[in-house]
């Protein structure tokens, strides 16, 4: 799926694609240029125990503001939950995709 997506540091069209991590169950957003396919940003991170229809997004450094964009680009839905890594907070949502 193709969507804009407009952030602190993304502000364009992508190529949307969830795949899964190493784990083979927990799904992982990719977001890359439609034109070349360069990956653009990586808004998940791999969190063990979380339903497999649902994300854990990263909101922070390079990721600011991927939550609200990725919520206004219909890739996911509003957050149900947060779990702390390390110092950071990430955001657990349904994925729509």
């Amino acid at each position: 799926m193709k969507a804009h997506i407009r952030s602190k540091y993304v502000d364009e069209e992508c190529e949307v694609t969830v795949r899964t991590y190493q784990d083979g169950v927990t799904p992982a957003i990719i977001l890359s240029d439609p034109q070349t396919g360069e990956q653009i940003s990586h808004p998940t991170a791999c969190v063990p125990g979380i339903p497999s229809s649902h994300v854990a997004v990263k909101n922070y450094a390079e990721n600011e503001g991927m939550l609200p964009a990725l919520i206004s680009a219909s890739v996911i839905d509003e957050a149900i939950g947060t779990i702390a890594s390390g110092r950071v907070l990430l955001y657990v949502c349904p994925l729509k995709v």
